[in-house]
């Protein structure tokens, strides 16, 4: 009977998956109606924009009326401090007033982050993935309206053999054949998770790409090759 001994490992190949870094389901901060719902799927965004908003027209009014209570408040104090520099006014009164005028300052601040939270922004720029709602329909607090992701942003990511992770030291490279663009770029180990999975004996690693292909989108599929 004979032994034979082979000089050279084979080809190993395990399956990685293509997941964006920035992914957000945006939802509504508050109960309300939505007025305006300006995108659809496949829009592209820019951080800070305006995406959709709930109706706070009742919290605008508020708003005025606290500024407009303000501003007496404000006028009284500085008359009444005049008055009681003078002897004509108690401390009592120009403190109420201080005090009143506090509180007016408090019910804006409220009312401005209310209304603030009226509107749904885009946290990054992005492409809609989906919308969840239409215009005019009610939302309620924490209801998905749209998400949105950054298809500039994706990395690759895999569960391998702790055998074969602790071999994969932070800044190695390999090479990722991707099937769906008859491709393979060059990849780049950023980081593993620093546990195994005591079911599959697995560890969470995770690639930079170095030369990004035209074409590639998340979710698809992979072969990392050692």
């Amino acid at each position: 009977m004979f032994l034979v001994v082979t000089t050279a490992s084979a080809e190993q190949r395990y399956p990685v998956v293509f997941d964006v870094e920035e992914r957000a389901v945006l939802s509504a901060e508050r109960d309300g109606v939505l007025t305006n719902l300006d995108v659809d799927v496949g829009d592209s965004v820019r951080k800070g924009a305006v995406l959709a908003s709930v109706y706070a027209g009742d919290l605008g009014i508020q708003r005025r009326q606290a500024r407009a209570e303000r501003d007496f408040l404000s006028k009284q104090l500085e008359n009444l401090s005049n008055l009681n520099s003078r002897g004509l006014a108690t401390d009592e009164e120009v403190s109420k007033t201080k005090t009143e005028l506090a509180r007016a300052d408090a019910e804006i601040d409220l009312l401005t982050a209310q209304i603030s939270h009226s509107v749904i922004r885009a946290p990054f720029d992005g492409v809609v993935v989906q919308r969840a709602m239409s215009a005019h329909e009610w939302v309620t607090a924490g209801k998905p309206v749209v998400e949105v992701l950054n298809p500039k942003k994706v990395r690759i990511v895999s569960n391998l053999p702790s055998s074969l992770v602790v071999k994969l030291p932070v800044g190695t490279t390999h090479k990722v054949w991707i099937a769906d663009l008859e491709r393979e770029v060059t990849a780049m180990v950023r980081s593993t998770v620093p546990a195994v999975d005591e079911q599959s004996n697995t560890v969470g690693v995770i690639w930079d790409i170095i030369n990004m292909p035209e074409g590639l989108l998340t979710g698809m599929k992979g072969e990392i090759v050692f």
